[in-house]
């Protein structure tokens, strides 16, 4: 038997003893992230390789992180450096891994839900993934939901309602789509029920992503299917529209005139 598997066999015992008592495995769970921080170094030598001993500590640390602050008080930004600087070099199934232990963390109170959601936005979403882009609008909006469950965040919310409205004034489609999708979603939610919201929903009829490619047949199919979504989601921007000037009339003031013409 390696190293490797003496170490991590009995990773979720230890687990379950550092849960119930933290103090008394300390020097265990030291041990431990040693070996933990020797593997990850070396994944910035081979960061498309899979390696399931690595991927087992990163879930392990993740886990126990909040027993032990002091130790674990640069984990977070070792794993947000590494997407940062490989994200698209990464095997999947360790970036996911990597991605879970940070959405982990971010549920823990660990890391600062901005900060999360910048890293996601601007570097992940480059990556071709459907996994990774499902996991991270699901975390989004669920973390979001979280934060208004006792009472309106309006500090939180006011930034990321900013934030999105910045993301989606950008050129990049699969972020615009994911940023529209949160939106819409947090809106049937009724947690983001404003005004402000409705009209950042309704500018995205006018969002022009960059094309500039070869007419190919498959590229025409494509752009015909996209047109066929685009018209499909406008029809639903009415409907959210016209919904939200029938629920209450003090919204219908607060719609930007600009968009009035949805309505037709």
């Amino acid at each position: 038997m390696s190293a490797n598997d003496r170490l991590t066999r009995s990773l979720p015992h230890l687990q379950n003893l550092i849960k119930r008592d933290s103090d008394a495995y300390r020097e265990d769970f030291k041990l431990q992230y040693l070996h933990f921080e020797s593997q990850f170094m070396e994944l910035t030598a081979k960061p498309d390789t899979w390696n399931k001993s690595l991927a087992e500590n990163i879930s392990f640390v993740s886990q126990v992180a909040h027993c032990y602050p002091e130790e674990c008080k640069g984990l977070s930004q070792m794993f947000i450096d590494v997407l940062r600087l490989y994200s698209t070099l990464l095997n999947n199934d360790i970036r996911l891994v990597i991605v879970r232990a940070l959405i982990l963390m971010r549920n823990r109170g660990l890391i600062d839900c901005i900060q999360l959601c910048e890293l996601f936005f601007l570097r992940l979403l480059q990556c071709q993934d459907r996994l990774l882009r499902v996991t991270i609008q699901t975390h989004i909006i669920n973390d979001i939901k979280k934060q208004n469950e006792k009472h309106k965040n309006n500090k939180l919310n006011s930034t990321l309602q900013n934030f999105m409205c910045t993301i989606i004034k950008e050129s990049n489609a699969i972020a615009v789509k994911m940023a529209l999708d949160i939106m819409v979603s947090l809106y049937r939610k009724n947690i983001w029920n404003d005004a402000k919201t409705a009209n950042i929903i309704a500018s995205t009829c006018f969002s022009k992503i960059t094309k500039s490619s070869p007419h190919t047949d498959t590229q025409r199919r494509w752009r015909a299917k996209k047109r066929d979504q685009h018209h499909r989601t406008q029809l639903s921007l009415r409907r959210l529209i016209v919904e939200q000037i029938n629920e209450s009339h003090q919204y219908s003031s607060g719609i930007n005139e600009n968009f009035m013409f949805l309505l037709c």
